[in-house]
């Protein structure tokens, strides 16, 4: 495996899971999947050491990473959202925009291996429903009936 490449499984992009995704979905999972690290084969013998990914679940791709890469925060995030729909990842903490260096982290899933078969575990990701303080809706409109 190359030190600055990518390893795709061919069960991966033969899958249905990955041909329901568009080009820029494909493009922000490949940005995860080099994120990735993986293990050094010291804890355990073979090809899987070297497989085993060791920041499973602490994976971090922020929205400023992604608008460097040319992906609007829209678009990653309607991406977000379809990659934990087939089953690629999965938010495993899901960070407070309001705190400084509290990101959302990620952890990749084989969930998509089941995709579109009826024992498919579905899981969404939660909608955020937080408020942004003095630019939400409400307060906008509080204040203008103030004025």
């Amino acid at each position: 495996m190359a030190a600055n490449g990518i390893y795709l499984e061919a069960q991966l992009y033969n899958s249905l899971a990955f041909r329901k995704l568009t080009r820029k979905q494909v493009g922000i999972l490949f940005a995860f999947l080099e994120r990735r690290q993986f293990g050094n084969g010291k804890t355990t013998k073979g090809k899987a050491a070297r497989r085993q990914i060791i920041n499973n679940g602490e994976i971090v791709f922020t929205y400023d990473e992604a608008e460097k890469l040319g992906y609007s925060r829209r678009i990653f995030a309607t991406a977000i959202s379809k990659l934990v729909d087939v089953g690629f990842i999965d938010l495993t903490h899901c960070g407070n925009g309001s705190v400084k260096g509290d990101h959302s982290r990620y952890g990749f899933h084989d969930r998509w291996r089941k995709y579109g078969q009826p024992d498919f575990l579905l899981k969404v990701r939660k909608k955020d429903t937080r408020r942004s303080g003095a630019f939400d809706n409400r307060n906008k409109a509080r204040a203008a009936r103030a004025v």
